[in-house]
């Protein structure tokens, strides 16, 4: 409790001093594993000296959203990014469940994402270019995307953050294009466990951070509750937060918030040797 108290004080503080916004751009990358060209949302903090580089965030959206709705979620997010020093990379994901469909073999949207995405931004832009300066994080399906990239690309990422993410497909069948992704009802049983992010807590390993959390009137409050006994029964390390509201974005506006204050401070925790 001591620790989510700290969180929204600072992000209170941070409302009240924010710098001027970075820079907001799209980006077009090619996805070779698809064969097509993606546009990304990426917005970059104005550089204070040319020695200057900035730990990554990949923000990934909700289903039946784009890139672009994030500054609809919080229109002060450039403000923020300026504030913490960081760049944040938004996907544009489709409606992809950002997983290599195992059913659709033209959708690949763990590779672009997790790898080919990745290799562009650090090529292109002023990032620090090690796993402990990248992390994920995303909204409903979004946020399942970040978790489950993370912990399969734990090379890759250092930290993930999740808000009123679909952690477990079982009561929730042929929902949200599903069944284009990973197959029909009865068929696609076997999938949804292997993607369900309760099955795949176990292959977390030391030196993964992950906050996530969800609103108590959210249809997905349930198996977020259940995901957060289940890492306590596995007795990993996580910041989870059961707060008042539901699937829209005025919750979102406000846990985006403590989401990029807890990566923030994971990437202080652990960057430090790339300091200037």
């Amino acid at each position: 409790m001591k620790k989510i108290l700290v969180i929204l004080y600072a992000a209170i503080a941070l409302l009240s001093c924010l710098l001027d916004a970075a820079e907001i751009r799209d980006v077009t990358v090619t996805s070779a594993s698809m064969n097509k060209q993606i546009t990304n949302m990426v917005i970059t903090p104005e550089r204070r000296s040319s020695n200057e580089h900035f730990p990554v965030v990949y923000l990934l959206h909700g289903y039946n959203m784009t890139p672009r709705d994030w500054l609809h979620v919080q229109p002060q997010l450039p403000d923020i990014a300026d504030h913490l020093r960081l760049i944040i990379v938004c996907p544009d994901g489709n409606n992809s469940w950002y997983v290599d469909s195992p059913v659709n073999p033209t959708s690949k949207y763990e590779t672009y994402v997790a790898k080919e995405l990745v290799e562009y931004v650090d090529s292109h832009l002023p990032t620090i270019r090690d796993r402990r300066a990248r992390a994920l994080c995303g909204l409903s399906m979004g946020g399942f995307g970040s978790l489950r990239l993370a912990i399969l690309h734990q090379d890759t990422f250092s930290a993930a953050g999740s808000m009123s993410g679909l952690v477990d497909f079982s009561p929730f069948p042929n929902r949200w294009g599903t069944a284009e992704i990973f197959g029909k009802v009865g068929e696609n049983d076997k999938h949804m466990q292997e993607f369900s992010i309760l099955n795949l807590a176990r292959f977390i390993r030391p030196g993964l951070s992950i906050m996530f959390d969800c609103g108590t009137a959210d249809f997905f409050h349930q198996i977020n509750e259940n995901l957060h006994r289940h890492l306590l029964d596995l007795r990993i390390p996580h910041t989870y937060v059961s707060a008042p509201g539901t699937h829209n974005f005025a919750y979102w506006n406000t846990a985006l918030i403590r989401q990029l204050i807890f990566l923030s401070h994971h990437f202080a925790d652990h960057t430090a040797v790339f300091s200037d």
